[in-house]
């Protein structure tokens, strides 16, 4: 790895969050400011400059580096688009840099002492009687801890058959790289005898002192209750070693909530198709989700021009990678 990577990787586990497989993407461009610890990450498409979540940097550097960030852009005639980004950077922004909020997203926030295994109440039933499920079908979940070039092949064939069994319309802004970048990552994997059916990976968050649950993926052989026991099996091990924190997200919202710069016909308009692409494409993350006891916080876009033209929503789409 080189230095320039690896100061790259460093700061994005001390500052980054649920963006930070999108930061990490090749494909991404680095922004630095010489006077500014931190950097933006973002990736040039339909004329607009589309960063993934807030400034990678120490929270009261996150409006500087942007203020740098945009002039930057103005130079080189781009309009800046953020995704997935902070309440708290979004109110920022919206204050000078940027001319329309939306808020659209969830970003997960779970408590890992806070085990389905261990509570009470129709949520906890489903994920007990699915875990008894893989039980009985004699899945166990082990964490990766050495270096092990078979069985990372074995985890690898499991993330290429997953990513083969995805049906129907997909959104996503990273590319899956499960050894990519390893410092600050963990892996657990589930397997019937010797046989890997499902792999886990946990980004490391310094800024809130926990992890981000990231890539959860099984073969679709794989038996009923796979995946509920990998996530109870990552509380666990979380929980005994002192983490309260694990995130998650950004899911979809039910409905665009705040909405800011825009005329009240043109907020009504965007909810309206918002609502009907969530429906028609069935983009309800929160499903599985759900019976882990999730707090919500919002995600916000943010757009520096006033107007959301057609090359506007076409950035969105390359950046979220928009497949059917």
């Amino acid at each position: 790895m080189s230095e320039d990577r690896a100061l790259l990787v460093q700061q994005v586990r001390k500052w980054g969050d649920i963006n930070s497989d999108s930061i990490l993407d090749p494909i991404c461009t680095i922004f630095r400011d010489a006077q500014i610890e931190g950097l933006i990450a973002y990736r040039v498409e339909a004329g607009k400059a589309v960063v993934y979540g807030d400034p990678v940097c120490a929270e009261e550097d996150k409006l500087g580096l942007a203020s740098t960030f945009q002039k930057h852009c103005e130079n080189k005639k781009l309009g800046v688009i953020y995704v997935c980004v902070s309440e708290s950077f979004a109110k920022l922004a919206i204050n000078g840099l940027c001319r329309v909020m939306i808020g659209y997203g969830e970003r997960l926030i779970f408590d890992p002492r806070v085990n389905p295994l261990e509570q009470t109440g129709r949520k906890a039933i489903v994920v007990r009687n699915k875990v008894r499920v893989a039980e009985k079908e004699r899945v166990e979940v082990s964490e990766y801890v050495d270096e092990d070039p078979q069985l990372e092949s074995e985890m690898e064939a499991v993330t290429k058959k997953w990513l083969k069994a995805r049906r129907g319309f997909q959104v996503y802004s990273a590319h899956v790289k499960l050894f990519g970048d390893r410092l600050g990552k963990r892996w657990l994997y589930a397997h019937q005898g010797k046989k890997v059916i499902g792999v886990l990976m946990l980004n490391e968050l310094q800024a809130c002192g926990g992890w981000q649950l990231n890539n959860l993926m099984i073969v679709p052989e794989a038996p009923y209750g796979t995946q509920e026991m990998l996530v109870v099996t990552a509380f666990r091990k979380l929980a005994e070693e002192g983490c309260y924190v694990v995130v998650s997200g950004p899911a979809p919202a039910k409905q665009l909530t705040e909405i800011v710069g825009m005329s009240g016909f043109n907020a009504w308009v965007t909810r309206g198709i918002y609502s009907f692409v969530r429906r028609k494409f069935k983009l309800d993350h929160l499903m599985f989700w759900k019976k882990f006891y999730p707090k919500r916080e919002m995600s916000y876009l943010l757009f520096s021009d006033r107007r959301i033209s057609v090359r506007t929503v076409l950035a969105l789409a390359k950046a979220f990678n928009v497949v059917k």
